[in-house]
């Protein structure tokens, strides 16, 4: 793989996402997590869900480039969090969690694609969808993470919110059972941009 890219990503377990880290449903095993992330939500059930994700992988380390398969891919399921400063999006509790659907791609320069939906801020959900496209493997400065583009746009209540940016996953467990990350995006609505943060956190099906 053609793996140049140096993205900053924590050294070991979670990412300091914003202080989000928590014990909330931390006794949730990775299969009911995988389950849970899979079925759609109401309520603003998804940040306690993202929660308990990041208390199953918090304390891994990071896996090792030479134990990422060298070819295949694998399905990521979990959740991404769009960093509101509320300069653009109106939101309560500065965190709309969606649901993320990846697919990794290892043969290469490896690839990083799939979808972010089925947003909510504390219980208010927001239509639309992110696309996750392209991407590479590379070799960070704490071991193998993955970068692909990020895009879209997300509705409520009359306004939209364009996204754009990168998202990026560093991969966690002795043979990356999980991805965990933090990049740079924008957000525009009604001629205002934010430059903001996505966090990730997904486990592998």
């Amino acid at each position: 793989m053609n793996r140049v890219l140096t993205i900053a990503i924590c050294t070991a377990g979670t990412v300091a996402l914003m202080g989000c880290q928590s014990a909330v449903n931390n006794a949730v095993t990775q299969s009911a997590m995988v389950a849970m992330a899979a079925t759609p939500t109401a309520g603003g059930a998804n940040k306690p869900l993202l929660e308990a994700l990041q208390e199953e992988n918090r304390s891994l380390t990071r896996t090792a480039m030479a134990d990422l398969p060298p070819s295949g891919s694998a399905t990521y399921t979990g959740f991404a969090q769009v960093i509101s400063d509320r300069s653009v999006i109106p939101t309560a509790s500065t965190e709309l969690v969606g649901k993320a659907n990846l697919e990794v791609g290892f043969a290469g320069t490896g690839s990083m694609t799939g979808t972010i939906d089925d947003f909510d801020d504390n219980g208010t959900e927001y239509g639309g969808s992110l696309t996750v496209s392209g991407g590479e493997i590379s070799a960070g400065p704490n071991g193998p993470q993955v970068q692909s583009a990020v895009s879209g746009t997300l509705t409520n209540g009359g306004a939209s919110y364009d996204v754009d940016g990168n998202i990026t996953g560093g991969f966690l467990g002795p043979d990356g059972e999980y991805l965990n990350g933090f990049d740079d995006i924008t957000v525009t609505s009604g001629g205002k941009t934010s430059n903001t943060n996505i966090s990730l956190n997904a486990a592998r099906e």
